[in-house]
């Protein structure tokens, strides 16, 4: 996985110990995440609309194809005129996004994988998803970045959570 993007929450999550009351009100919806083989002039579009968690150090380019974690509601919007407008690419050429489900977890959407990262890191540092940070800085997307020791153990549980939903 690449990148990792959702729109906006519904509250703001801040820094320091968050309750799952606090997590459910931020992320209120049961939003299915979805695996996507997706253009990169689709994802530098999306991105710079919506908010994301970069897994990647290496740069997105408009002529790339990129594997994203992306919620239900971003990767089926639809126009009026019921095309897929925001991801179109995943779908094109007869591919199929993938459903993070599980028959123990019918539903395994971003509030749940959220929880589970929290569970594992204890606490939220704000500044860990400010436009300041190279996982989540919409300009430097074109860019190879380097992670720090603190990302890496971020990208590390991630990744983990997902190889136990693929296992």
């Amino acid at each position: 996985i690449d990148i990792a993007l959702i729109n906006q929450a519904r509250a703001n999550l801040y820094g320091g110990d968050v309750t799952y009351t606090e997590l459910f009100h931020a992320l209120p919806f049961d939003n299915i995440v979805y695996i996507a083989e997706v253009s990169g002039s689709d994802l530098l579009k999306q991105a710079s609309y919506g908010n994301f968690w970069r897994v990647s150090e290496e740069p997105i380019v408009a002529n790339g194809t990129y594997t994203i974690a992306v919620i239900d509601y971003v990767l089926f919007h639809q126009n009026s005129s019921r095309q897929y407008n925001y991801f179109p690419s995943a779908f094109a050429n007869g591919k199929q996004p993938i459903a993070l489900v599980t028959e123990e977890n019918p539903i395994l959407n971003y509030r749940d994988i959220t929880k589970a990262y929290l569970l594992e890191v204890g606490t939220v540092n704000s500044s860990d998803y400010s436009n300041s940070n190279t996982h989540c800085n919409k300009d430097s997307l074109g860019n190879e970045v380097d992670f720090d020791d603190a990302q890496l153990r971020a990208i590390s549980i991630i990744n983990n959570a997902f190889a136990t939903v693929f296992a």
